[in-house]
């Protein structure tokens, strides 16, 4: 008996044709990965069919994976006899009855089933250490995030990339850190720096060092994007260790549609952000992605992609998240 539910005793007695059955009762569980697919339209208009309904574009599609499970208990039968017979399982919620084609034999004993593992997520998120940030205004910002959001992240990059779907469970500990100096190769001072190192067990930290200097006056919708785009390149790092270069990375990131995967946790942590604004959000910072080499000025094959992809110009794009990178009124919430 158990918080308030009323116990429930099960009680084996021996069967009248072979009193030594009652000794053979087993419970057993099976289970069942199943996999629903649903329109959930976190874009409405983006992806619109007849008459505004929502299509089976990817961005419109969702998918939860779970494992259904039921038991219950089995006579395996002993020295023969008339086979197995099922029964319901017990506990304060009832149970199932066992298939009889899994319980019932003929002259001998009845195997027990073999119960299938439970499969394996690609990614899990083991800790988030932020010990030694002092700043109370980024420590809400990463609380805004956390635990949650930031496995659930991970989680949703590597599936919305395919990532490891077969490979064993990547582990991870993100670890922030902060330096007011931090710039970039260039030399120039930039928002945030990442680096993965490999622990012991095999897991992966990813390490994110974030400039508080260049928050102090902006968002905190910017100050998320800056987090959730430093993590992106640690998953990389992990995944696609050939892309070295930060231009690599980010070229992989816009042409994945990662600013989507981006957007979808900003409209989680800020629902009332619009979809074009945390589009354009996911795509700052990947600028090297979509820029002629070398140059300032906008590839326009990535233009095109971004019209058709990310659901506006790259210029507008940019103006949108200087908006919220700036501060300008009436575009986000306040950082500090």
């Amino acid at each position: 008996k158990e918080n308030g539910n009323k116990a429930t005793k099960i009680e084996l007695t021996a069967a009248a044709a072979n009193p030594t059955n009652g000794n053979l009762w087993e419970y057993v569980e099976f289970c069942q990965d199943v996999s629903v697919t649903f329109n959930d339209c976190p874009y409405l208009g983006h992806c619109s069919g007849p008459g505004g309904s929502c299509d089976n574009c990817a961005f419109c599609t969702s998918e939860i994976a779970y494992s259904y499970c039921w038991g219950g208990w089995i006579n395996t039968g002993g020295g023969g006899g008339g086979g197995g017979t099922t029964t319901t399982g017990g506990g304060g919620s009832g149970g199932s009855p066992m298939p009889p084609s899994s319980c019932q034999g003929g002259g001998g004993t009845t195997p027990i089933p073999t119960i299938p593992d439970e499969p394996s997520l690609p990614a899990t998120l083991i800790r988030v250490d932020y010990s030694t940030i002092i700043d109370p205004c980024l420590i809400s910002v990463i609380h805004n995030i956390g635990l949650e959001g930031h496995g659930s992240y991970i989680l949703k990059t590597y599936f919305d990339q395919n990532l490891n779907l077969n490979g064993p469970q990547k582990k991870y500990h993100i670890k922030y850190l902060t330096n007011t100096t931090l710039t970039g190769d260039n030399g120039q001072p930039v928002p945030g720096k990442t680096m993965v190192t490999t622990l012991a067990d095999g897991s992966n930290q990813v390490q994110i060092t974030l400039n508080p200097s260049l928050f102090q006056n902006t968002t905190k919708e910017w100050v998320t994007t800056v987090i959730l785009h430093e993590l992106l390149h640690g998953i990389i790092s992990v995944e696609k260790p050939n892309l070295t270069t930060n231009r690599q990375q980010h070229t992989w990131m816009f042409d994945n549609l990662v600013p989507i995967t981006i957007a979808q946790s900003l409209r989680e942590l800020f629902p009332t952000i619009n979809d074009y604004d945390a589009i354009a959000l996911g795509l700052d910072g990947m600028s090297e992605g979509y820029l002629i080499s070398g140059t300032n000025t906008i590839d326009p094959t990535k233009d095109a992609f971004a019209q058709q992809n990310y659901f506006q110009n790259l210029n507008q794009a940019i103006t949108s998240a200087s908006n919220y990178r700036d501060a300008v009124a009436g575009f986000g919430k306040s950082f500090c």
